[in-house]
């Protein structure tokens, strides 16, 4: 998904399919592009993860890519690798991915706020199980 240039941080909340088995072993998340993170390593702490209510997401800080310093063509991707998630029992489409990206993240109350964009066609087709 591309991401204004402009914007120099972000939280990106990513809430997943109910096909899909999300549960606590969700718990290493890479980046790479402008979800590597500020030192550019690609581990990302989740600024909060949510896998018990019936809506699972995570958030995660976002929209720094340190490769981008002091260049005038941009990578403005979103890449973000989560492991240990289990595909389900059947072989089926799912329900669309939804990727919400806003620019800040209140933590005493848990919320996001400054929408920047959201997007509702992600969805893993029934081929890649094949």
């Amino acid at each position: 998904m591309p991401v204004p240039l402009e914007i120099t941080g972000c939280f990106v909340k990513y809430i997943f399919p109910k096909e899909l088995q999300v549960n606590s072993e969700l718990t290493t998340f890479t980046g790479a592009a402008l979800m590597a993170g500020a030192t550019g390593t690609g581990k990302i702490t989740p600024t909060k993860l949510e896998l018990s209510a019936a809506e699972k997401y995570v958030i995660l800080p976002g929209c720094v890519d340190p490769a981008n310093k002091g260049k005038t063509t941009y990578n403005t991707q979103l890449k973000v690798d989560f492991s240990m998630i289990k595909n389900p029992y059947s072989v089926k489409n799912t329900s669309p991915f939804k990727i919400q990206i806003y620019d800040k993240y209140d933590a005493a109350t848990g919320t996001l706020s400054g929408f920047i964009q959201e997007t509702k066609t992600s969805i893993i087709p029934q081929a890649m199980y094949e």
